[in-house]
């Protein structure tokens, strides 16, 4: 907590169990798609877009359904006579239930390595209409952290911001940037590449609001 320009801010800085949640979730990922790509990407194709010996599992609505309950059936008891073996000996209930929801959230573009962090920021040039407004969005402030974690809106339109790895600043409403702010609590540059664009650490400045 601490004073800037009489503004009374609160800073929370801690051990976020949100980053290590998703250091867990990526970490975990890559040891369900490496069991994928072990013993299923042989009949189901590396990107489950099928292959010889099997169907895809995109693209497509699947024979026996694409629930979580006829996964894990399919998953655990196969269907041995159409040439899918059951893997219920193999893998246990809860590696199927993961195999299961990884290929639900592939099949629905949802999987938390593929979130496209790491793609070009394309800004559109047209207004956004929607039914109740025309929107036109303007870059305010350029040369931050590619990932800011939080912002505030401050009632002269200016903003304070949040660089988890860097710190605090003042952003005017014409887009100019104050120094670093000092008092808040010490950050740490310490953040790992986690893969698809995506970073995970400690020791970052997370959320801000106004008193």
């Amino acid at each position: 907590m601490g004073y800037h320009k009489n503004i009374l801010v609160f800073v929370i800085w801690i051990v976020s169990p949100v980053l290590f949640a998703q250091q867990q979730t990526i970490g975990g990922l890559r040891v369900v798609q490496e069991r994928f790509n072990e013993h299923c990407a042989v009949c189901h194709g590396a990107q489950m877009q099928g292959a010889p010996q099997g169907t895809p599992l995109i693209g497509q609505d699947l024979r026996h359904g694409d629930s979580m309950d006829a996964l894990f059936k399919s998953i655990e008891t196969g269907y041995p006579e159409k040439g899918m073996p059951s893997w219920g000996a193999t893998f246990t209930e809860q590696e199927i239930k993961s195999l299961a929801l990884w290929i639900s959230d592939h099949r629905g573009g949802m999987l938390y390595s593929e979130f496209n962090l790491n793609s070009a920021l394309t800004i559109p040039t047209e207004p956004i209409v929607t039914a109740h407004h025309r929107l036109k969005i303007e870059t305010v402030i350029e040369d931050i952290d590619p990932l800011p974690y939080s912002i505030a809106l401050l009632p002269d339109g200016a903003l304070l911001l949040t660089e988890k790895m860097r710190g605090m600043r003042i952003v005017s409403a014409s887009g100019e940037k104050s120094p670093l702010i000092e008092g808040t609590p010490t950050v740490y540059d310490e953040g790992r590449h986690g893969g698809g664009g995506l970073y995970y650490g400690q020791g970052w400045l997370l959320d801000v609001a106004i008193h």
